[in-house]
């Protein structure tokens, strides 16, 4: 199928699902089709709101969607074609328990610290997604044009292109942050520090 510009496109990035990995492969998608916004978070965003982008634009950056991004959503980006990823929770809230703790804190990681973490991150991205605004896991998700999953991100990429006829060249990647014991950095420039497959936590 030819590819079908679906307007402006926004992608909600919940923190440790792969964001960065997709929202990559959308800033792509982006150049590749002449949008806006390809190298922002924000889009070709103006906060006065003067100026009015003549091409479609992306936003492809962190940002709960509460009250104020959800304005930001309907003023900036009218109509868009909105995105999501989400992660299995266990997986993710460890994922984020190391990055921002163990690797950016200097945390020594032990069960109490992760039991606290895990238990902070109750309901995190139902929240973060816009849950409360939208009152009900169905609701929430009927918002959203795409909702991939990372343990099925190829899969989710592959519903992408499909849904949208896109290019295979569109949805090839590189992973963004890989936290393997190799020395990597994360985009702060803190050594991401490798942590062990969810049956092997303690």
């Amino acid at each position: 199928p030819q590819f079908q510009l679906p307007g402006n496109m926004v992608y909600i990035k919940v923190h440790k699902v792969g964001g960065s990995t997709f929202a990559g492969v959308l800033r792509r998608i982006c150049e590749h089709y002449c949008m806006t916004g390809c190298r922002t978070a924000f889009g070709a965003y103006d906060p006065a709101g003067l100026v009015k982008p003549f091409k479609a634009q992306l936003h492809a950056g962190h940002g709960e969607l509460n009250q104020q991004m959800r304005h930001l959503v309907v003023n900036r980006f009218p109509n868009a074609f909105k995105l999501t990823m989400l992660r299995e929770p266990l997986s993710r809230a460890l994922s984020e328990f190391y990055h921002f703790q163990v690797t950016r804190a200097g945390v020594r990681p032990n069960a109490r610290r992760k039991l606290r973490a895990l238990k902070s991150s109750i309901g995190y991205q139902y929240k973060y997604i816009g849950g409360s605004l939208f009152g009900g896991v169905n609701a929430t998700l009927d918002e959203y044009d795409f909702v991939g999953l990372s343990h099925r991100f190829d899969d989710s990429l592959v519903v992408l292109q499909l849904m949208l006829g896109l290019s295979t060249d569109d949805i090839i990647y590189i992973k963004a942050k890989v936290a393997d014991g190799s020395g990597a950095r994360d985009d702060w420039g803190f050594k991401m520090v490798a942590h062990p497959p969810l049956a092997d936590e303690d």
